[in-house]
């Protein structure tokens, strides 16, 4: 089971679930298990300070890596100076683990080199396999003998999926991701009702339908980003403290007095 648990915002929610769909075809042309994402239950909500509101849901990536005549695939390392091993120098390796998955502190050195065939050769990569505790580094010519599978190199693609889709979710955590791939909003209640009390202050009340260009409700989000963005101007003000006044008490009202009855009108 993959323990690897990310915090993903929503805004890139959308986008991380159709990168992983094309991942899992990709998958199932190789004969493989389905790679996938599960959004597990609960989040948790994060208040900038725009008023804004940043929902966070914790994501892990399915499914386990294939198996080879009992051999389950770990990592493959990705050896420095493009793979070139010398007798002086042990160069570093990139390990792109399985999910899932710990690699032993010896690969992260190792040689590029086979322990099926002990054959030390210029590779750009090698793959660590496993069958219990017993971890074996192996070439990509040797995965066939070793493994005795008709279809290594398949196995090994499904497996750099699977990589694939942890590495992904782990910079779908970041909130510029791609520049953000849309999604709902979130307002911080009472901070966004004192700016539709200024407004309303201001300007009076303007419903959606009476000028759907000028409806209070949006002239508030858009007085509410600016100010985010320290944009002032002489229609960009911050909300003043009897707004704020006016906010808690129309948020009082709402969730003491009218959820207490039981009948509520349209405008109620």
């Amino acid at each position: 089971m993959n323990e690897n648990i990310y915090k993903i915002p929503t805004i890139n929610l959308g986008t991380l679930e159709k990168k992983i769909e094309r991942l899992s075809r990709r998958a199932a042309k190789l004969g493989s298990p389905d790679v996938g994402m599960e959004i597990l239950e609960g989040y948790e909500d994060v208040e900038n300070d725009d008023g804004t509101v940043t929902r966070f849901y914790q994501v892990r990536v399915t499914d386990q890596a294939p198996r080879l005549n009992g051999w389950r695939f770990v990592a493959r390392l990705q050896h420095l100076g493009e793979g070139a091993w010398s007798c002086t120098q042990v160069q570093g390796n990139v390990i792109r683990a399985v999910p899932g998955e710990s690699v032993p502190e010896r690969f992260r050195t190792a040689e590029p080199w086979c322990e099926h065939c002990n054959v030390r050769r210029h590779r750009k990569d090698t793959f660590v396999v496993a069958r219990d505790d017993e971890y074996k580094q192996v070439g990509s010519s040797c995965l066939a003998d070793f493994t005795g599978h008709p279809s290594p190199d398949s196995a090994a693609q499904a497996a750099e999926y699977l990589i694939q889709a942890d590495e992904l979710c782990a910079e779908a955590m970041n909130d510029d991701w791609l520049g953000g791939s849309g999604g709902p909003t979130l307002l911080r209640t009472e901070h966004y009702l004192a700016y539709v009390a200024a407004e309303v202050r201001r300007n009076g009340w303007t419903s959606r339908s009476t000028d759907p260009l000028r409806a209070t409700a949006d002239c508030a989000i858009v007085t509410m980003q600016l100010v985010g963005k320290n944009h002032y101007t002489s229609d960009v003000q911050k909300p003043l403290e009897r707004d704020w006044e006016k906010a808690q008490r129309a948020l009082a009202w709402v969730r003491e007095e009218l959820a207490a009855r039981d009948r509520l009108g349209d405008y109620e």
